[in-house]
C-alpha cells in the first residue's frame, strides 16, 4: 500500500510495476475488476460475479521465493523441515483493482505454494 497507496492512477501503477525489475505485469483489464471468491483473488474475464473488485485491473507477479538458508549450518538445525522447503516454491501476485476513473480502489495480495 506504500508504494501503490489508494487513490493512484492506473498508469502511474503500471509505471511502477514496470520500473521495479522483479515486478511482472500479468494481465490488464481495461473493462473488469478482478473477482474474489471464498478469499481467494482472481482474474475476472467478465462482469458477471458476485464479488467484483472495480471497474479495471492489473495482475501482477512481485515474488517468486523457495526454501534457501544462508549456511547450510542454519539447514541442518531447522532438520526435516528445511529439507521439504527445498521443494516447495512461493508465488506472490498482486490484484489492483481501480473505478471507472481509473483511480486505484482496492490492493489484494496473494501468496500461494506449489511443488517443484
Amino acid at each position: 500500500m506504500e508504494i501503490t497507496p489508494i487513490g493512484m492512477d492506473m498508469e502511474e501503477v503500471l509505471e511502477i510495476i514496470e520500473k521495479n525489475k522483479k515486478w511482472e505485469v500479468a494481465d490488464i483489464e481495461h473493462e473488469y475488476g478482478y473477482e474474489i471468491i471464498d478469499g481467494i483473488p482472481y482474474y475476472n474475464y467478465s462482469d458477471q460475479g458476485d464479488n467484483i473488485v472495480g471497474s479495471k485491473s492489473i495482475r501482477g507477479f512481485v515474488g517468486k521465493y523457495t526454501g534457501e538458508y544462508d549456511s547450510l549450518e542454519r539447514f541442518w538445525e531447522e532438520g526435516i523441515t528445511a529439507a521439504l522447503y527445498l521443494f516447495f516454491e512461493t508465488y506472490v501476485e498482486v490484484y489492483w483493482g481501480f473505478d471507472e476513473n481509473s483511480k486505484l480502489i482496492d490492493v489484494c495480495v496473494w501468496k500461494y505454494t506449489n511443488a517443484i
